[in-house]
């Protein structure tokens, strides 16, 4: 994935149209527990849908998740984190603690976390749901994409800040960092620095937290200190791709652009479409007149782009027609599945293909696509 800089992000869109409940207040909760409690009464007097034990589990789910709204009002995030948790493992895909858990990890910077929940939701949706389905392939997309407005980024911080007062833990310190970054205002990477700085003297291993404050000190000019954190790794981590990362961006840092070709290059094995791997080689072996293996790099860089656009247009439409037109839909996802393909996302891929089908079941160039992916499906 393009970094929080490089791509455009349709998550807030998709979320506030489908009505997260993000950001609530005390009276949203309060309307939401009462929305809740409401569905419950009628579930009970509909009758049993499978057994005492399924109304048993979504009570307790109920319960679950009105304490993890609390304990979110209260600044305990963690603490939500894990009621949200419980409550889906009652009720599997339950929609709002689904939404409300990945919101949090994507404000925390715990993007692998939230991708794997995406993914658990995903195995468990019927197949008949084709636009639940959709929806949770929008999440899984723009997972990785922040680009929140300031405001939004404000209120963020805002509540992490809170959350260090009652709760400051490593997640909670690890995410007001991160999202200081991503603010990148001298101020905020003064504090972000201290954050990080703490978290890899509690998690030295922790590769997420080494590439951060790299980023960090990068953002302040730090390039020496910077450059200490590439000191002393395991052989383990050697070709880790945000450790080849930070190699490349050290050796730019140092104006050392040679120095950088070998460890984009590895990068691109672990990531084939990375941007900044093709743009930055391209830059440089255009300077050393490599001109052809230039123009191919610099290529796929527009590519990328090109297909991040193309991606953030399929989506507004898809959002534009949810619900409503199947055969147009069909052909966005398709379109979607193409997309996801050529970045190299192939289980993605595979399964906007699969969504794809369910909406043209006669379109040939979909099965062609799903036999060509078949290995990636779950």
């Amino acid at each position: 994935m393009l970094t929080v800089w490089h791509c455009q992000s349709v998550r807030s869109r998709f979320i506030n149209a489908q009505k997260s409940f993000s950001g609530l207040g005390r009276k949203g909760w309060l309307a939401l527990t009462l929305t809740l409690l409401a569905a419950i009464s009628a579930l009970w007097i509909l009758g049993p849908l499978g057994g005492k034990d399924i109304r048993q589990r979504r009570r307790e789910a109920t319960e679950h998740f009105l304490q993890a709204a609390q304990l979110e009002q209260q600044g305990k995030l963690v603490a939500s984190v894990e009621k949200l948790r419980e409550c889906m493992q009652l009720v599997q895909g339950h929609p709002d603690a689904f939404e409300r858990l990945v919101t949090i990890l994507s404000m925390q910077g715990r993007n692998a976390e939230a991708a794997e929940v995406i993914w658990n939701t995903y195995r468990h949706i019927p197949t008949q749901r084709l636009q639940r389905r959709i929806r949770l392939l929008v999440f899984l997309w723009s997972v990785d994409s922040d680009t929140r407005t300031p405001e939004r980024l404000r209120q963020a911080i805002s509540q992490l800040r809170q959350s260090m007062k009652v709760e400051p833990v490593f997640e909670n310190r690890f995410a007001l960092a991160f999202n200081y970054v991503i603010r990148g205002n001298q101020e905020d990477l003064a504090e972000s620095q201290s954050l990080l700085q703490q978290c890899l003297r509690e998690r030295p291993e922790n590769i997420q937290v080494r590439s951060w404050l790299f980023r960090c000190l990068l953002g302040l000019q730090k390039v020496t200190q910077a450059g200490k954190l590439l000191e002393g790794l395991p052989d383990s981590v050697t070709n880790n791709p945000d450790i080849l990362m930070m190699r490349a961006q050290y050796a730019m840092a140092l104006d050392r652009p040679d120095e950088a070709i070998e460890p984009y290059r590895k990068l691109l094995q672990h990531r084939p479409m990375d941007s900044e791997a093709h743009h930055q080689l391209g830059r440089i072996l255009g300077e050393k007149g490599q001109e052809e293996a230039s123009e191919k790099h610099l290529r796929l860089h527009e590519d990328v782009t090109l297909y991040y656009q193309e991606a953030e247009t399929v989506l507004d439409e898809l959002l534009h027609l949810y619900g409503t037109s199947l055969v147009d839909s069909g052909e966005l996802c398709y379109r979607m599945g193409f997309i996801t393909e050529k970045m190299g996302y192939s289980k993605e891929s595979y399964y906007w293909y699969e969504v794809s089908l369910e909406h043209r079941p006669e379109h040939t160039e979909t099965v062609e696509a799903l036999d060509r992916l078949q290995s990636f499906a779950e």
